[in-house]
Formats: structure tokens, sequence, C-alpha cells
């Protein structure tokens, strides 16, 4: 037991753990200086409270003393009494349960069958039951705004109001992302039972990035790729590379390759890969030589929409199929395909704006022509000759 006590007039500043309510409210009646009358009623010794209030008034901290005892209390100048609240009449025991009924429901799942053994919770009181061997259970004493939780192993956890609960009660498969589909050399696996190093992007991710070439979406989402944008120009070409570099040969102008991955677009090789299609200097090409440096991207001719997913393997389970084409990883692109339904019809409107870094300082025709003059003095021409 722990006591601090203050006085501050008929403010209350008291701190109790576990003691008897008749001691705590002695300490009331002495730091109130209120009298605390009990007409026709004995409180037991046994009913120990916890109490810890600051500059409280006598009536918040009676409140608070009696709160989820049966005692109320009366104000009265300086006198307080207090008394047993009255146990309900049959009328509002009839009322209450009026108000409170019960609840039966038959829980099943996506192809009607019964579910056995789901746990059904209220979450109000926190109790819990179980469906029977038809997948019905049973809840008495549930208000109308109770909330039930219902779950069971590899379903979605339904919460419903019981008002809304119709006697039949339809679970939902759990989707994870184990049981995702990736496509990989041969077909599709689940990724549950995959064991190469294969990563997915869906069409969704790709989606949310607004590019024009479907490999810089990849950026920043794959564990162990590389995207390197060759230059900042629409349709530049962008390289890829798969857990480093493999290669240590230099090509003939002295650079080191840029071991890139096999690229396949729905089971067919690119023809082009991921090279570069031409060097035009606009697109970044220095001397109109095809290398690794310059040039437009093949794979920007695939329009970013209608991609399904793109499938990366990484590791040499995922690629032995492809033999020594897939050393360096492999890229499965899947497009969309035709669904039956009703047409839809999409537009898609991205706006950008580039700026320049930096700004140069120009001459203008007096600084130049001065530059012109000393160049050919310098150079020993004499112009009026």
């Amino acid at each position: 037991m722990q006591v601090s006590a203050s006085s501050f007039g008929q403010l209350i500043t008291l701190k109790v753990e576990n003691m008897p309510l008749t001691n705590v409210l002695r300490e009331i009646r002495k730091q109130s200086g209120y009298d605390l009358i009990f007409p026709r009623i004995k409180i037991s010794d046994d009913t120990r409270i916890s109490l810890n209030v600051r500059n409280a008034t006598v009536a918040n901290t009676l409140k608070t003393a009696f709160s989820g005892l049966p005692y109320s209390f009366e104000i009265a100048e300086n006198r307080v009494s207090i008394k047993r609240l009255e146990d309900p009449s049959l009328f509002e025991k009839l009322i209450n349960k009026l108000y409170s009924s019960s609840v039966s429901a038959k829980v099943v799942d996506e192809n009607n069958q019964p579910i056995s053994g789901a746990t059904v919770k209220l979450k109000r009181t926190g109790h819990s039951i179980m469906t029977d061997g038809q997948g019905w259970f049973t809840f008495n004493g549930v208000n109308d705004d109770d909330v039930i939780v219902i779950s069971y192993i590899g379903y979605d956890t339904k919460e419903l109001v019981s008002g809304g609960i119709l006697g039949l009660v339809k679970m939902t498969v759990a989707t994870s992302k184990l049981d995702e589909l990736q496509v990989i050399a041969y077909g599709t696996q689940s990724r549950r039972l995959g064991l190469g190093a294969v990563s997915t992007i869906t069409s969704e991710d790709i989606e949310k990035q607004p590019v024009t070439n479907v490999l810089a979406s990849l950026e920043g989402l794959v564990p162990g790729l590389n995207i390197t944008p060759s230059s900042g120009a629409p349709g530049a070409a962008i390289k890829v590379q798969i857990r480093g570099q493999n290669s240590l040969n230099q090509q003939s102008y002295g650079a080191k390759p840029y071991d890139q991955p096999l690229f396949i677009v729905d089971g067919v090789p690119v023809a082009a890969q991921n090279a570069n299609v031409n060097a035009l200097t606009s697109l970044g090409g220095s001397n109109g030589n095809i290398g690794d440096i310059g040039g437009s991207s093949p794979i920007n001719g695939i329009n970013p929409s209608d991609i399904e997913s793109i499938s990366i393997l990484k590791d040499i389970s995922a690629t032995s199929i492809y033999g020594t084409q897939g050393a360096n990883g492999v890229i499965l692109i899947t497009t969309k395909k035709g669904k039956s339904g009703k047409a839809k019809v999409r537009a898609n409107l991205n706006t950008a704006l580039n700026s320049s870094t930096r700004s140069f300082n120009l001459l203008n025709t007096e600084q130049y022509l001065t530059y012109r003059r000393e160049a050919l003095k310098n150079d020993g021409i004499n112009l009026t000759t």
C-alpha cells in the first residue's frame, strides 16, 4: 500500500494502491472537510480500490473511486450521502434482454462448403467460440452494434456487425506473396515452390512510373539489378546488368563490355537484344559507330502499358535452360493478352518539364570580334593585305 496526500482546501490529491474503500473515504473526508454519511449500508473491508487523483474536486474523486462499484453519492452543501445502487427490477431486466439477443450464422468457403473449427470472437468481451462440424455458431447476449470477428487458417479475417449477419458468412482465401505465379523458362510456377532466384514485377508496379522505356521502371524494384541510362535523350539506350560484371575482356576500342542479360518477349528472344540500334549524335553517339555509349534502345519500342509482367532470372538454377546465352541472367517480358468481357478503353497522359542545370555566359558581337582579331594577330595574319 502506498499513500501520498496533500491539503488543498476542497481539492483532493490522493494516490493509493489496493487500499480498503473505507480508508479511502476517511482520507477524502480528512482532506475535504466534508461529512460522509452512510445511511443503512455497510461497506466491507474486503472492498479494495486503487486511486490516483491530483487537485480533483470531491465529486470527481468520488466518481473515480466508485467506478465499477455498486455505490452512488449525492452532495448537499458540505455533506455527502453514499447509497448502494439498487438491483435492476424485473422490467429493467426484460428491457435489457430485448436489447441483447443471440446471433447464429454458418461459416462457409468460396464453394459454399462449411468450415469447421473456425474461431468466432465477440470483440467487445473477447469471448470466443468455434464453429461446429457443419460450420454453425451461436452467440448469446449480443447487442446489435457488437462486432464479431471470424478467422480461420488460410482465409482472410472478417469483422462483421452482428446486426448485419444474415445466417451465411462466406470466407475468402487469403492471398500471399508466396502464392503469386512467376513466369520462368518453361512456364509458370508458384513463388512458394520456386527454387531459383527469380524476381517478378507486375503491370501495377510498371504503371506507377511514367516512363517510355520499361527498363527504366525496373530501377530500385529488383535486388541485384543495375539500371544505367546512357543519356537523357528520349529513347536513349538503357544498360541492364544482373549481379554485377561477369566478363573481364576488353572490347576492340579498349572499353570493358557491359554484360547484359538475355531478353525474351513472349517466349521469343529479341533479335537486337538490348544493344544500341543506332548511334545518332542526338542520342548520345559520338562518331557514328554503334558501341556501348549512346544510341537508342530496342526495348523502347515496347509500350509499357502492354506489359503484363517482367520476370528477372538471376542464378544458374533459373537460367540453366538457356545455356551460355543466359550466363548474364535472363529477363522475361510477358505482354498482355485479350480477355473475355466488355471492351475497355483506357487513356493515360503524362507531362514533364526539363530545365538546364546551369547556364553559360556567351560572348556578344564586340567581344567575339576582339577574340578573333587577337587570334589572327597571333597567327601573323594581316587582313588588310
